[in-house]
């Protein structure tokens, strides 16, 4: 229920929240700036669930993507942080990916192989 949503943003440290179904089929994310916009609106429905409040992902990976897929993702979409489903039949959430993560392992690939090159370990 939306009523328990602030205690969740409370609690959590991140900035989004996605919904999933009871068997952990992704169903929705909800930013805190979204949430609090629609908790705060005096017109809004406090029984309606959290999944009614979230929209659908607009970008989501599978587990077997790899960061080359990411990035792309990242950069068409201009999203934060990304899911990682179990398939894209099911979009059961077993992760998520953030940008800033994806970048920082991208550098150190590109480190790594800049070493390499020059023969550093």
């Amino acid at each position: 229920p939306a009523t328990e949503l602030k205690d969740l943003i409370l609690s959590c440290p991140e900035n989004e929240l996605f919904t999933v179904d009871p068997t952990g089929n992704i169903t929705g994310i909800i930013t805190f700036a979204d949430a609090k916009h629609k908790i705060l609106d005096p017109e809004i429905d406090m029984s309606l669930l959290v999944s009614q409040l979230s929209d659908f992902p607009a970008g989501v990976l599978h587990e077997e993507d790899d960061l080359d897929r990411a990035l792309s993702l990242f950069q068409s979409t201009d999203l934060p942080i990304l899911s990682v489903v179990e398939s894209l039949k099911s979009m059961k959430l077993i992760g998520v990916v953030r940008h800033r993560y994806a970048i920082l392992s991208y550098n150190r690939v590109l480190i790594h192989a800049r070493r390499q090159r020059s023969g550093e370990n």
